[in-house]
């Protein structure tokens, strides 16, 4: 499995990634969820041990503060590397984010 993977998370790995998403992408998902009143479900895939979807986390809860608007988010994570699920599975457990 090592020889496939990197094992690499980080919060805000990539900012320019991170930017992007929260610039260009979330306004429009978060509207248009809100125009049609329905929830939106993020996948962060191969996450490692999870910053990535934290980081997702916090750029959606920041994007929602600024629009003045709740919404429900659901975030799956998942990666085909066990240890690095259990490590997630093991540090962390599942959050609610409010403003």
């Amino acid at each position: 499995m090592d020889a496939l993977t990197i094992n690499v998370t980080n919060f805000f790995r990539d900012p320019d990634v991170f930017g992007l998403i929260e610039k260009n992408v979330l306004p429009d998902i978060l509207k248009k969820a809100q125009e049609e009143d329905r929830a939106v479900k993020i996948w962060s895939a191969g996450c490692s041990s999870g910053a990535e979807p934290y980081t997702l986390a916090m750029i959606v809860l920041d994007a929602m503060q600024k629009r003045g608007h709740e919404q429900n988010i659901t975030i799956f994570a998942s990666d085909i590397d066990d240890k690095s699920l259990k490590t997630a599975m093991n540090t962390g457990q599942k959050i609610t984010l409010k403003n």
